[in-house]
């Protein structure tokens, strides 16, 4: 049986404007393609690449990846859950740059993503002890105060 590699030179492109994580969004390509050519190897060859990057040192995809995925993928495939494990794993506001491109693809993310994303938060949320709760939040965390000193004179400020 023919291997696909497991190293490929990496990098970053232009796609449509946007920068654009090459070896990955290539390899969910490719997994796609497999999936519509009905070829058993071929697919199966890119899958274990794919799962082996998401679960080894590969970054967080890229939307344009994950968009491309929900777009063409099987709702029960089970790439789209380990796209949105390491989304929840990984992901911090900051990988999301003008520069990327990922601010500008954020409004165009499948509502089956993020849904996924939220139940998922929500799972990881109720095993972690250490998760703020409820009795954590603070109201004046959410009045718009606009300086320090008019959000301790707060008259509904509990802590």
């Amino acid at each position: 049986m023919q291997r696909l590699p497991k190293n490929v030179d990496g990098g970053t492109y232009k796609s449509g404007g946007l920068l654009t994580d090459d070896t990955l969004y290539l390899r969910l390509r490719s997994l796609v393609l497999g999936d519509r050519l009905l070829s058993p190897n071929f697919h199966r060859a890119v899958l274990d690449v794919i799962i082996s990057g998401l679960m080894g040192e590969d970054p967080v995809p890229y939307y344009l990846g994950v968009i491309y995925c929900f777009a063409k993928l099987p709702k029960d495939h089970p790439i789209l859950d380990l796209l949105v494990e390491k989304h929840c794993l990984e992901f911090n506001e900051a990988m999301d740059t003008e520069e990327n491109g990922e601010i500008e693809l954020r409004s165009q993310l499948p509502v089956e993503f993020l849904i996924r994303v939220m139940l998922r938060y929500s799972n990881l949320r109720r095993k972690m002890a250490s998760w703020p709760r409820k009795e954590d939040l603070n109201r004046c965390d959410y009045h718009g105060h606009k300086s320090e000193e008019e959000r301790a004179n707060c008259t509904t400020n509990e802590k």
